[in-house]
């Protein structure tokens, strides 16, 4: 039975609370072959003598009872667990084909400027083909370990004939024949394939297993410059079955086709990176009319969200700012600049007091007296999409004072003209995610990000130990 539309809506429930590569993988101990799907209240799970248990997980069972795998009946991490997908069999049939887009290379033909000043910017960083260019984290020797809570668990990043992985070391201990311990290591390696995130905060990693792709557990954090267990995955146990779903790459990719009702992908589809067309929507037709009418100086079959209205506007940023949605009305990638947002996806505003992750700035924002006295703000008066721009506070600042007046700020008589300088250290603080916790040995950490909440508050609140601007 298919329950991945039933998963999907479940993952989105909670999250709203709160190269053709093979699977290279060398098996550790041998391990069993995957089970046959089980059900989802009692995944099977097989026993090894070096590690506590492989677990071969399907999505539906990684993503409604990973907790009973893993844990024991007191909530306690069951070390050197060993999760791994049991892989879906292939389907065939139609995909679901997001036709006319032309990727951001045949942009560029025409727009340049706009070109050279958008690869900079996070949003065309969001994903990109893993190489030692985009991996932040180190692959030098020292560096490119992840210990763990257990002694006998490691992670190991290293490169091999220019192709980079990921590898799981278990130690384990057996019986000579003189009754002596011998200590074996065990290695399973598993390549980086694709990177998400900027590295603004930090990098996540997936790879693919056939046209089905997973997350690799050992993650990047920026502010420790380490290598750390991904959010949300428990430390002491080596998780590779996280099965990446469509809404996650609607908002770290600019388009894939999948098979629909699977996690089935066509790779050679995919655009990485959030690019020009999630924007102004797929261009083959403006590119086709352009070169027919090279001597037109009407941008045809495009979108402009600048002549949209501002909550149309808004709804192209608020698809991955806008909080996670209660309900999926549409499949992911159905949405295109200028349609209204809600026949796509029903929000959720939870998401309000659940964080200022990245994903919650829209409605933090909507929250502010900026915006409710406002009948025409939008992100662009202030962010402009093509430019990085991350640090400049006086740019930022300048925007504010489009608006503000100086001389109006509480702090002006004590400190002067030169809080003009600044006025988003003070409204819009860093402050940490406390809804996302890492866990690297015995430490956890919560990364920081800028809140989009915009208030006066009784005092500066700048997270200066992580601060990310």
């Amino acid at each position: 039975m298919n329950n991945l539309p039933k998963v999907i809506a479940i993952v989105a429930l909670l999250l709203a609370g709160g190269a053709s590569i093979a699977w290279l993988s060398r098996p550790i101990e041998a391990p069993p072959s995957p089970p046959a799907a089980d059900t989802l209240s009692s995944p099977e799970v097989t026993s090894t003598t070096s590690v506590n248990m492989v677990a071969y997980l399907s999505p539906d069972e990684y993503y409604l009872s990973r907790g009973k795998v893993i844990l024991d009946s007191s909530g306690n991490t069951k070390l050197n667990t060993l999760l791994l997908p049991e892989l879906p069999q292939t389907q065939t049939g139609q995909y679901r084909q997001h036709a006319g887009y032309v990727g951001p290379e045949t942009c560029q033909e025409c727009h340049q400027e706009y070109f050279d000043g958008f690869i900079e910017t996070a949003h065309y960083h969001t994903s990109s083909r893993a190489t030692r260019d985009t991996v932040k984290g180190s692959f030098a020797e020292g560096k490119n370990r992840l210990l763990t809570a257990s002694p006998s668990l490691r992670f190991e990043m290293f490169e091999d004939d220019q192709q980079l992985f990921q590898r799981v070391v278990l130690r384990s201990s057996k019986d000579a024949a003189d009754n002596s311990e011998q200590m074996q290591e065990n290695v399973s390696e598993f390549p980086f394939s694709i990177v998400t995130g900027s590295g603004k905060v930090g990098q996540t990693y997936l790879y693919w297993q056939s046209d089905f792709l997973y997350q690799l557990h050992a993650s990047y954090l920026t502010n420790l410059d380490a290598w750390v267990n991904s959010p949300g995955y428990y430390d002491g146990t080596a998780d590779f079955a996280r099965p990446v779903l469509p809404l996650c790459l609607e908002c770290h990719t600019t388009k894939v086709d999948n098979l629909p009702d699977t996690l089935q992908y066509d790779r050679d589809s995919m655009i990485l990176g959030v690019t020009c067309e999630k924007c102004h929507g797929p261009g083959a037709e403006h590119v086709a009319f352009h070169k027919a009418n090279p001597d037109s100086n009407d941008a045809m079959g495009i979108i402009n969200p600048a002549n949209l209205t501002a909550e149309r506007q808004m709804e192209v940023c608020q698809l991955c700012h806008g909080g996670m949605p209660e309900e999926i009305l549409k499949p992911p990638f159905s949405f295109r600049p200028g349609d209204r947002l809600d026949d796509f996806y029903k929000q959720s505003d939870a998401s309000v007091l659940a964080g200022i992750h990245s994903n919650s700035q829209l409605p933090r924002m909507r929250m502010s007296k900026c915006f409710t006295e406002s009948e025409s703000l939008t992100c662009i008066d202030c962010h402009n999409p093509h430019a990085h721009e991350r640090g400049q506070m006086k740019l930022f600042s300048d925007r504010c004072l489009s608006c503000h007046q100086t001389p109006d700020c509480g702090e002006f008589q004590r400190k002067g003209a030169s809080i003009a300088d600044n006025c988003i250290d003070c409204h819009m603080p860093v402050k940490t995610m406390e809804d996302i916790v890492v866990r690297s040995g015995s430490q956890e950490f919560s990364p920081a990000m800028r809140d989009h909440y915009i208030r006066v508050l009784p005092a500066p609140q700048q997270d200066t130990s992580a601060a990310q601007n």
